[in-house]
């Protein structure tokens, strides 16, 4: 049996990698009680929570679309929306959000801004830096800055 925390990985994508094999197993399992693979038959709750794992999961493929998100689940890309509609989201604007909330955690760390961008999905350092702005009220620069002299109070 696994132990949780009994050994510090030094790599950060070790624990997207483990992410990515847990929602493998999950999914292994439920699509196992269907093997057509129809997810359509799971609750609406489930089959979200398996989408947003598999966002979280693909969050630093810079290519990663709502449609792929949907024809990876089976599901058309209006269904797809329909689901996040739901809890008020949309697919592209959880995404993001991830993405960026990802990114802080990284330039906490000590990442440059241009790697936390490009570990995170953003193919562009001036968009990300934008989208950063805009959701956490200043730029990543002053993150890493911040981080830098030590924790806030």
């Amino acid at each position: 049996m696994l132990e949780a925390g009994t050994e510090q990985s030094a790599d950060p994508r070790d624990g997207e990698s483990l992410a990515d094999v847990a929602v493998t197993l999950v999914r292994s399992v439920i699509l196992a009680a269907d093997p057509a693979g129809n997810e359509r038959e799971l609750s609406r709750d489930v089959q979200r929570e398996l989408m947003l794992d598999f966002l979280r999961s693909h969050h630093a493929d810079p290519g990663l679309t709502p449609a792929e998100v949907a024809a990876a689940h089976r599901v058309s890309l209006r269904y797809l929306q329909a689901l996040f509609a739901e809890v008020g989201l949309s697919p592209a604007a959880y995404l993001r959000g991830y993405r960026l909330g990802r990114a802080r955690e990284l330039l906490r760390g000590g990442s440059t801004v241009s790697s936390a961008a490009s570990r995170c999905g953003f193919l562009d350092v001036g968009t990300f830096t934008r989208g950063y702005r805009r959701q956490h009220g200043y730029p990543p620069s002053e993150e890493r800055a911040r981080s830098a002299i030590g924790p806030r109070r």
